[in-house]
């Protein structure tokens, strides 16, 4: 029985893997029949060995609906390689259609190990199977003669529905649902960059065939759902993108903008279904009629809307083979790690690159990072340990060399697979602009940088909102409209660029554009009003001006629109990447521009950091927020009214923050010019820490704070260090925060 299901699971996985291929050519072929180009016959010959191969190993093995259907498939695909029948877009269908019933019904032998009690209908593929391998052969002068199809012969194909045959819903696991909501949004995001570029460039068909397929499977795969509202949204829409691709019109800038709004529904609806509730279309009825007359389409009929597709004739959304079924839940997202989307709609201009991948639930890849980091711990233990210390050797150290290369290596891995490209996201921020710029009437143009750039999936959570707010801020507030840019000598079309590159262990997100720039007077001005700045301060550098705008509620927009100038976008931007351990660097020019840079981590999991000791608390802070460490002289002391103590670093005045205070910690008071200060820098401004002893650096594993010890002001967490002692790891936001707090009391 063992070496059955060894033999079965071999036939699963290698049947997967030659119909995902073989999907690719079909949607390969289906391009070329669109434009009425050459199909090679290898690609129908690659075609008909799949089918083939199958049907010989599920004859072997004893699968009947399996061996049955691939024979019928074959029998049509001989066919057609033969001349006998001409290659038409009907053929796809029916060969994906057969593609996607393979599917299910071997991931139904992956669960149960048998056919036995899968409910689709395979008689009713094969009958259309069957009606399509009616070879053609005209005879000169003389009507084409009848030929009986070459089948084998088969049970009668029963009707979808009918009593005693299992109802759709019926068939429909969360997991399908899952994997409908995870394609759909793919498809809308792929929809929305075809439709993006085919605003700019009309007359690319092969934008239009592309957002036509997107929508096309959308709207089956909605219909086999019984998601009717969804259904007869992507229908109209796709009559309309039909109806281009075929010359009968053109697609205008509005029609656009309408398949953009009816996918921004699609999404809402999509958002419903995955928060549990119905994938309803509130005032779908409106929305239709407005459709019809935007698209200048026919009236259609009720009759004609689309109906449910039954399960018999479009099975749903495949759910992958021997992969982690992701369960319909926000706290289980999935992501998938394959450089090239599976997604039928992004395939299809690459048949001949099938990358191998499988979809892993995001908490195992979370649970694989969190055991690398035990192992880092565990490492550290070891290498540190006394009686190492004690045993020095030649074959100890090479050991513990290999370990640790090894264990690196793991960690980098680890790292690796968490990580995913800002493509996605940056593709989103284009509609974004688009939408942003049309409302205000400016004309901006975005161009976008190094999408290929890979970060750590967590980290897209938090910078999702802060691209946002920039980008809208350097439309509103940035770039100025037309007239006024004419009459300053620019273009009328203002330039935005959102750019991502990899600097040493971090990722650069920059976004600059090249508008009016950041108004240094008016800050000054406004910080005043606030009592950020007092008169009897000294100049401020730029740095500590611009710093200004991420303050809770500044803001310099002379009036409040819809949206931006009520000072709420800044701030958030600074304390979502704070969260993330991340920087934000801002720079400007009048009249040029201004570019803001988001430096973040390239992990959040394991950090390098600088250990020191106050007292007997271990301490940690970020080797890239430290810009120097120093042993105060007394020339450098600065004693200010306030109390406040202050060193002089060459021209910049740096705050010092006695650690021991803040936690209260039991050691003897030192004066500044006998201990040493390490400076750091946070939000253009630099602070300096007091500490008794400075012991080097060191990897560590960022862990939460015990719930036993509540809130730490200050500290962002802990890390376990080699000989088991505990340091707290700084968070110099927070901290600046919490020291400013105390000053206020």
């Amino acid at each position: 029985m063992e070496e059955d299901r060894e033999i079965l699971q071999d036939f699963i996985q290698e049947s997967t893997e030659a119909i995902a291929h073989t999907e690719l050519t079909l949607l390969k072929l289906e391009d070329l029949i669109s434009r009425n180009e050459f199909i090679d016959p290898a690609d129908i010959n690659s075609i008909f060995r799949t089918f083939h191969s199958i049907k010989g190993s599920a004859g072997f093995i004893g699968l009947e609906k399996t061996n049955t259907l691939t024979h019928d498939a074959e029998n049509l695909l001989d066919l057609i390689r033969k001349e006998k029948i001409p290659f038409q877009k009907e053929h796809i269908d029916i060969f994906l259609e057969v593609c996607d019933f393979l599917q299910q019904l071997l991931e139904y032998m992956n669960d149960q190990a048998s056919e036995e009690g899968f409910e689709g209908d395979v008689a009713e593929l094969r009958g259309r199977l069957q009606h399509y391998s009616k070879p053609v052969v005209p005879v000169e002068n003389k009507p084409a003669a009848k030929t009986a199809p070459v089948v084998v012969p088969v049970e009668p194909a029963k009707p979808a529905g009918k009593a005693g045959l299992p109802t759709q819903d019926a068939l429909i696991t969360p997991e399908m649902v899952a994997q409908f909501i995870n394609d759909s949004a793919e498809m809308i995001e792929q929809m929305e960059q075809d439709l993006l570029a085919l605003e700019k460039d009309p007359a690319n068909i092969e934008l239009v065939q592309s957002a036509f397929r997107s929508l096309h499977s959308l709207k089956g795969n909605a219909g086999f759902f019984n998601y009717t509202d969804i259904n007869m949204l992507a229908h109209r829409a796709e009559t309309f993108l039909d109806n281009v691709r075929s010359g009968q019109t053109r697609a205008e800038s509005s029609q656009i903008s309408m398949v953009l709004q009816v996918l921004d529904f699609i999404s809402a609806a999509l958002q419903n279904l995955r928060e549990g509730r119905p994938p309803l279309i509130p005032g779908k009825h409106g929305l239709l009629d407005l459709m019809q007359e935007v698209f200048q389409l026919q009236e259609e009929k009720a009759d004609e809307l689309p109906k449910p597709a039954p399960i018999t004739a479009q099975p749903g959304p495949k759910v992958p083979i021997q992969q982690e079924k992701p369960l319909a839940a926000e706290n289980q997202p999935v992501v998938d790690n394959a450089k090239a989307s599976s997604s039928k709609t992004q395939a299809a201009a690459g048949a001949e690159t099938n990358t191998e991948a499988i979809r892993v639930d995001v908490v195992k890849l979370n649970r694989l990072m969190d055991l690398v980091g035990e192992i880092v711990i565990g490492e550290s233990m070891v290498s540190q340990h006394p009686w190492i210390a004690g045993h020095e050797g030649d074959g100890l150290e090479r050991s513990l060399d290999y370990l640790q290369k090894n264990i690196r290596e793991l960690q980098d891995l680890a790292t690796s697979m968490r990580m995913v490209p800002l493509s996605g996201l940056f593709g989103k921020m284009r509609r974004l602009v688009r939408d942003i710029s049309s409302k205000k009437q400016n004309k901006v143009e975005l161009e976008v940088n190094g999408g290929e750039t890979e970060v750590d999936r967590s980290v897209i959570e938090h910078i999702s909102d802060p691209l946002v707010h920039m980008l809208r801020n350097s439309i509103d507030h940035g770039i100025e409209m037309p007239d006024d840019r004419v009459a300053k000598g620019k273009n009328a079309t203002g330039h935005l660029v959102l750019g991502a590159k990899r600097v040493g262990g971090e990722i650069w997100i920059t976004i600059e554009d090249d508008g009016a720039g950041l108004n240094r007077e008016r800050i000054i001005k406004k910080a005043k009003e606030r009592g950020l700045i007092k008169d009897t301060d000294d100049e401020p550098g730029d740095d500590q001006i611009y710093a200004l705008i991420f303050k809770p509620g500044f803001s310099t927009a002379q009036q409040v629109t819809n949206l931006s100038g009520r000072g709420v976008g800044m701030d958030v931007v600074l304390k979502n990447i704070e969260k993330i351990r991340g920087r934000v660097d801002l720079k400007s020019q009048q009249d040029k521009g201004t570019t803001v840079t988001l430096k973040i981590p390239l992990t959040t999991a394991i950090i390098d950091g600088m250990l020191m000791r106050v007292g007997e608390t271990l301490y940690a802070i970020p080797t890239l927020d430290i810009l120097q460490s120093i042993q105060v002289k007394q020339e450098q002391i600065v004693n200010l009214v306030d109390g406040q103590e202050v060193v002089k670093l060459r021209k910049t005045m740096v705050p010092v923050i006695r650690l021991q205070e803040i936690h209260e910690i039991e050691t003897v008071r030192k004066a500044l010019e006998d201990s040493i200060v390490v400076v750091t820098e946070n939000a253009g401004k630099a602070y300096g820490f007091l500490v008794d002893e400075i012991i080097g650096q060191q990897q560590l594993v960022i862990k939460p704070m015990p719930k036993y010890l509540g809130t730490v002001d200050g500290v962002s967490g802990c890390a376990v260090l080699g000989n088991g002692e505990i340091c707290l790891i700084l968070d110099l936001s927070n901290m600046v925060k919490a020291v400013e707090k105390r000053a206020q009391v």
